[in-house]
């Protein structure tokens, strides 16, 4: 990997360091497919499930318990 890659993988570190530590709820989702991409610790305690019950799953099912995508991101 060539200089520029290495620090550009450096910067995503710190990012998802940020991501993780920050104590509200921060998760990302695809915004095509719905999926669940990322949630840091806190997202994980709030909703009470363990990262893997929850990545991949719909986040319109997981974060506000709906069988469908939420008006409001449609």
């Amino acid at each position: 990997m060539d200089d520029r890659g290495l620090r550009l993988e450096k910067k995503a570190g710190y990012f998802k360091w940020m991501l993780d530590e920050y104590v509200g709820n921060v998760y990302v989702c695809d915004m095509d497919t719905y999926e669940l991409l990322y949630l840091n610790q806190n997202a994980c305690e709030t909703l009470g499930f363990p990262i893997e019950k929850v990545l991949g799953r719909k986040c319109y099912e997981v974060i506000q318990g709906r069988t469908s995508p939420c008006p409001f991101c449609t």
